[in-house]
């Protein structure tokens, strides 16, 4: 079996323990979303979302990327019609990451054509490779959005909300990087359940315990965030916010900067990958 390049863990001994703890109680909600009638449910809404931007790629787009998320997709289409069927709804999606969340996939996807070339990999290897690559850019993407954390506090707690309400430019494309990822992540790991997301990345730790942690933060941050919004428009005050993603071409230099300082307290770089010490929700909430 085919391997990814190498992920690895960068946390402080006292993080790490915080999410061993959680591992268990983030496998058994994410397997629980992917098992009916949940995944039912989570795949229609999940639709729903990406199709209402699909039709957005040129608003939204910017030309220079656009043509590359096109060649992207022909190559795919060209290599493995069912990853092109099964990704097409996120062309939009893909064409609004980062500069270099976008050309990690890029660059991703040439390396598994070149092993393609060579025999090291075989369709379904490199569709689970490109599948778990999204997954891993849009976790990166999710933190680029997010306030730096507070020195001591490890939870995510109303002080935590509040600082995220409280910038209303940085809003919107939180919550929509948010929902992308909870849906992204149940749906591609629904469709394609490779031994690849098995991977150790630790001694007790498995690829996708990374991203089933990261599920739950982002799920218990989504959750937070609507209980509190839906309060305020309740209250007469919710804050007003265009419905579409924030294209990572269009990004200023400096609020480009901004976002990755922001991100350098969680995420790693590019070959590396973290993963939050906070606890998943519980599963009374609906995705």
């Amino acid at each position: 079996m085919s391997k990814l390049k190498p992920f690895k863990i960068s946390m402080p001994p006292e993080d790490l323990v915080r999410f061993r703890n959680a591992q268990a109680d983030a496998k058994r909600l994410v397997n629980s979303m992917l098992s009916e009638p949940r995944f039912s449910e989570i795949y229609r809404d999940g639709s729903t979302f990406f199709a209402k931007f699909a039709t957005k790629f040129d608003d939204l787009v910017p030309p220079k990327r656009a043509l590359k998320v096109k060649r992207l997709f022909k190559k795919i289409k060209e290599i493995d019609p069912q990853a092109f069927t099964e990704l097409k709804a996120l062309r939009t999606i893909l064409g609004c990451l980062a500069e270099d969340q976008f050309n990690l996939i890029l660059q991703n996807y040439r390396d598994f054509l070149s092993d393609l070339s060579a025999h090291k990999h075989t369709i379904e290897e490199g569709r689970a490779h490109l599948y778990i690559n999204i997954i891993r850019v849009l976790d990166v993407e999710v933190g680029h959005h997010l306030p730096p954390p507070e020195p001591g506090v490890k939870r995510i707690n109303a002080q935590f909300i509040d600082r995220i309400i409280a910038d209303q430019s940085k809003l919107t494309p939180l919550r929509l990087w948010l929902k992308t990822y909870l849906y992204g992540y149940i749906i591609l790991r629904h469709l394609n359940d490779s031994p690849l997301w098995d991977q150790p990345v630790d001694r007790t730790i498995k690829l996708k315990d990374l991203f089933n942690v990261k599920w739950g933060m982002v799920r218990t941050i989504d959750r937070m965030l609507s209980e509190r919004l839906s309060k305020k428009d309740k209250d007469g005050a919710k804050p007003q916010a265009s419905d579409q993603p924030a294209a990572g071409e269009q990004s200023e230099p400096d609020e480009q900067q901004n976002l990755e300082q922001q991100a350098s307290a969680e995420q790693p770089d590019q070959g590396q990958q973290s993963a939050p010490a906070a606890q998943p929700a519980s599963d009374e909430a609906q995705a």
